[in-house]
């Protein structure tokens, strides 16, 4: 075999193994495209997976008050503008409890309610509002003082304590309504 053969072999085995790399990526991206438009894609109302806006297309246990047989409810007639089902026991909603003067702590304020809410019909959650960064996306985040934070981003949920993750929650889906004005929500800076 001489070296033009072996030339030849190496060109040969290099294209084969780009081609089998470049096919690799591109069922990668697919399947990466494919799980999110499950989790947030454009047409995910209409297919009936994935986040919607509103009360459409949502599971018959998540009512207008948040998850029924569950402490994951909002309090009085508070409605929820994000919803998420968790895989087992883990269910919450976010909540705008909209009464009172703006600027007062009982005022606009939005507050979470989940499996380890003690009582439902309480709108405060450890004094600090939640606070919207993308209702879509079901971005939004709570400071708890200066030490902590709660952070919910879609499926997934990160308790955070001086700066590291204390809790991690994922949910497998999620809901938003974003038909609700949260512009002034308490203690939230104006987006």
């Amino acid at each position: 075999m001489g070296e033009a053969d072996r030339q030849r072999k190496r060109r040969t085995a290099l294209v084969i193994g780009g081609a089998a790399v470049a096919a690799l990526v591109v069922v990668a991206l697919i399947l990466a495209f494919a799980l999110g438009r499950g989790s947030g894609g454009d047409d995910s109302a209409e297919g009936g997976n994935g986040p919607v806006s509103g009360t459409s297309d949502r599971p018959a246990e998540l009512s207008d008050a948040g998850w029924e047989g569950t402490s994951a409810k909002c309090a009085g007639d508070d409605p929820w503008f994000y919803a998420a089902q968790g895989f087992d026991t883990n269910y919450v909603v976010i909540c705008l409890h909209d009464e009172g003067d703006p600027s007062a702590p009982e005022g606009r304020a939005a507050y979470f309610h989940d499996q380890d809410t003690m009582d439902s019909n309480d709108w405060e959650r450890n004094g600090y509002t939640v606070c919207p960064d993308d209702v879509e996306a079901g971005e939004h985040h709570q400071m708890l003082g200066a030490d902590g934070s709660v952070e919910f981003s879609a499926t997934s949920r990160i308790d955070k304590m001086y700066g590291e993750p204390d809790e991690f929650v994922r949910y497998k889906d999620y809901w938003f309504n974003d038909s609700l004005d949260l512009s002034d929500l308490y203690m939230c800076p104006e987006s």
